[in-house]
């Protein structure tokens, strides 16, 4: 195996071009963002920027955080942070994720991370600023599917999927998916959901720990926010991470002017991302479709879109109707009922807080590239964009695999299957394929120098020379492939040990970051790992890392 730690995204298929630009030709996307994140001449701007912003309800935030942070015993870093939340020369680096039932897949935790260091060096280079980690729990979204999701390997090593749910909630699963997903409580159902994660793992030293920590923070009495909560609490508090609950009914009276604003000038705003995303969609793609209007609002329970109705407002798919003033006057009396879009949810998120930097994944990065005419319009400092460290954790078994035959783990990223049909090749005195090339290269030849000699005699047998020249060559073709076919099957110890490296880097066809869950790893390394991840995390790298483990 050669000793690469990073690879660039351009050598990784399934990267978006606007992604790939972003990231390496600035240039090609500037006209849809504010910032370039790797220009840190232009840090000082954006802080005078967002701390110039006039924010009123700045200084009520630590109270409503230390409430929020009731029956928490959180580190003293944590608090120190709460505390300068409130002060003018405090920005905030930020990100957030849709509530994944343990945490979600691996990236969860490396948005995290990158949000922690980043605010840690950050620290250390303007003194006259303090830079807060902030974590947002996404607990608006009504997509149950989207965090009920949990993949790990197996005990044979192999990728298995578990769901959180039962046929009642199948059977409810139009309702449900309805529902905002942050109060949705756990109920019984969470107890024996975590016996069959448990089920799907090797029993190690970690395990009756690991188990402990999960049943601690998944109870029956949870919501998904709140267990979410507990879970991020117990993996970051000790770095000063704050986790905001932006359902918080103190939080959406202080999003009351967004939502109102939004209400009253969604044509413009509309207008604005439709010019906007057709901009991005002559070079690019539009990640997030426009919507009239980019407001939910929750009726008996249920989230709805609002959409407009000729010079009033409905519920999208209710028989729910309002005139613009009984809207309004919902938004003032009741503001806990409305949210965001994947469109607003950023600008909320902006005007609350004075942000400096949110950490984006690759879909994020893209979606901001579409909203920058409504940070203008709601006079929001648009914040830097700034990329996620992205990994691939690589176990002692895989390394020495692929040691073993000289392959580099990019011959896995490139082509799964044609990374297995190299390794197979290596573990034979025959080169099949060469063999078979060669081969039908030879009867080429021969059939064009009778092609060459007949058709002196009768320029009719032409035909017939390459007719029969086609059936001998594909002949010679499949009895190479039932060779290659017994080849494998000769090879069965050799194909397994290529498809668990394979499910190893690429699960389920993906990176391994976007499948597979932190506390499988947890499981067979310890808690110790998050800093093992911590300290190795390159977020400066701007290219996908292999740690070893």
């Amino acid at each position: 195996m050669t000793e690469d730690t990073f690879f660039s995204y351009n050598s990784i298929p399934g990267f978006q071009n606007l992604f790939l630009d972003y990231l390496y030709d600035f240039e090609k996307v500037d006209q849809f963002y504010q910032y370039d994140f790797r220009d840190t001449g232009a840090y000082p701007r954006i802080l005078e920027a967002v701390c110039s912003k006039k924010r009123n309800h700045i200084t009520e935030l630590p109270g409503i955080l230390t409430r929020q942070y009731d029956g928490f015993l959180s580190s003293e870093r944590t608090q120190e942070n709460i505390n300068k939340l409130g002060k003018k020369n405090t920005v905030v680096i930020i990100t957030g994720q849709q509530l994944g039932i343990f945490g979600g897949p691996l990236y969860a935790v490396y948005k995290t991370l990158t949000a922690i260091k980043l605010a840690e060096q950050l620290n250390d280079v303007f003194a006259d600023y303090n830079f807060v980690p902030v974590f947002w729990l996404a607990g608006d979204d009504h997509d149950l599917e989207e965090v009920s999701g949990l993949h790990v390997f197996d005990t044979n090593n192999q990728p298995s999927s578990l769901y959180f749910g039962t046929k009642e909630a199948e059977a409810e699963e139009e309702t449900i998916n309805r529902k905002q997903v942050g109060t949705l409580p756990l109920g019984d159902i969470v107890s024996p959901f975590i016996d069959a994660f448990k089920s799907q793992l090797r029993t190690t030293d970690f395990t009756d720990e690991l188990v402990t920590l999960l049943t601690q923070c998944y109870q029956s009495t949870d919501t998904f926010a709140s267990s979410f909560r507990k879970l991020w609490f117990n993996l970051f508090d000790q770095y000063g991470l704050v986790i905001l609950d932006p359902q918080d009914p103190e939080i959406k009276k202080i999003m009351k002017p967004v939502y109102a604003y939004e209400a009253e000038h969604f044509r413009r705003h509309s207008e604005a991302l439709i010019m906007q995303s057709a901009e991005l969609e002559e070079i690019y793609h539009a990640q997030v479709k426009v919507r009239p209007i980019n407001l939910f609002m929750l009726h008996q329970g249920e989230r709805f879109l609002v959409e407009p109705n000729e010079e009033n407002y409905r519920l999208r798919r209710k028989k729910v109707h309002f005139t613009k003033e009984e809207l309004m006057k919902l938004i003032d009396e009741h503001p806990e009922r409305f949210s965001g879009n994947a469109l607003l949810r950023p600008v909320s998120q902006d005007f609350l807080l004075p942000t400096f930097a949110y950490i984006a994944g690759p879909a994020e990065i893209s979606y901001y590239a579409q909203i920058k005419p409504l940070y203008e319009s709601f006079g929001v400092p648009m914040p830097l964009v700034y990329p996620r460290v992205s990994m691939t954790l690589l176990e002692k078994g895989v390394q020495n695999f692929l040691s073993k035959y000289d392959f580099s783990i990019y011959d896995v990223f490139v082509s799964p299957e044609r990374f297995k049909e190299k390794y197979i090749g290596t573990v034979t005195d025959l080169d099949l394929n060469q063999i078979s090339e060669s081969s039908v290269m030879g009867i080429q030849d021969v059939f064009k120098n009778l092609e060459k000699v007949f058709s002196q005699l009768d320029p009719g047998l032409s035909d017939a020379v390459n007719k029969q020249s086609g059936k001998a060559e594909g002949l010679v073709k499949e009895l190479f492939k039932k060779a290659t076919d017994a080849q494998k099957k000769k090879h069965e110890v050799v194909s397994r040990q290529a498809e668990k490296a394979i499910h190893a880097v690429m699960p389920l066809g993906e990176l391994q970051e976007r499948t597979i869950n932190y506390f499988y790893f947890v499981n067979k390394y310890g808690p110790g790992l998050m800093r093992l991840l911590y300290d190795q995390a390159e977020i400066a790298a701007f290219e996908h890392q292999i740690v070893k483990l």
